[in-house]
């Protein structure tokens, strides 16, 4: 597994000096959004982003606060609305709540840190969490290619490697860590590999492998609604064609 392994460094080292440029905190929209969701679940245990997209976002230029505009309707209980999906902040909740209790217990040991969610150790979980999930995009998808065209795992995971480096992946891995691409990648791959290799699963799981593609396909979906679309053609092709031998 030293493809892994390279690739992996590779996405933490760009991503680490990266953030020497941009900074550890959530930057664009789609991010900010993203980070709030899970940040209000974890801190706040509610989803109320009034307080996270008003006074503490880094970046509150852009996004909205306000309900007042004809295509911000204000949700059935006059919160602001949030067109961003939950899945990829739900899949993120563990690792930030890591991050929140570090920052914690470093300001109850006297190191001054911010304790309300937006703090370098929980910018930091969170960046594990999408390693982590890049870490099940490679896997899943090295074991895909090596399922359907019969590559052996170095070169699977080549492949895997390549599609990751040389896309728009590598900027959700590295540049822009706060938005939903790489879980939805993650868990469209896991889906598609399990539906062709069950084997793929521990011994002890085989046999629930329907139950583990069931929940790759409905979290892909909570991450990234048009994930239905791709999965289902996946599946009809799968079906069409037949599983590969």
């Amino acid at each position: 597994m030293k493809v892994l392994g390279l690739t992996l460094a590779l996405l933490v080292l760009l991503g680490l000096r990266l953030d020497l440029h941009h900074g550890l905190g959530p930057r664009g929209t789609d991010g900010q959004y993203y980070y709030a969701q899970a940040r209000s679940l974890v801190v706040d245990g509610d989803l109320d982003l009034r307080r996270e997209l008003g006074e503490l976002t880094p970046r509150p230029e852009n996004v909205n606060t306000s309900t007042d505009r004809p295509w911000d309707e204000p949700t059935a209980t006059g919160r602001v609305p949030c067109k961003y999906p939950v899945g990829a902040p739900l899949l993120q909740v563990p690792f930030l709540a890591v991050g929140q209790l570090l920052a914690l217990g470093l300001d109850a040991a006297g190191v001054e840190v911010r304790t309300d969610g937006y703090s370098a150790p929980c910018y930091l979980a969170w960046r594990v969490g999408v390693w982590a999930f890049a870490t099940l995009l490679l896997w899943a998808a090295a074991g895909f290619a090596r399922r359907v065209t019969g590559l052996g795992p170095e070169a699977g995971m080549a492949c895997a490697a390549a599609a990751v480096l040389c896309g728009p992946l590598l900027y959700f891995c590295t540049g822009d860590p706060y938005s939903a691409h790489v879980h939805s990648a993650a868990l469209v791959a896991a889906a598609l590999l399990l539906a062709v290799d069950p084997a793929a699963l521990p011994r002890r799981l085989r046999g629930t492998a329907p139950l583990w593609i069931g929940l790759c396909c409905g979290l892909a979906v909570c991450t990234r609604a048009t994930n239905g679309l791709w999965l289902g053609a996946a599946g009809l092709l799968l079906l069409l064609g037949g599983a590969p031998d």
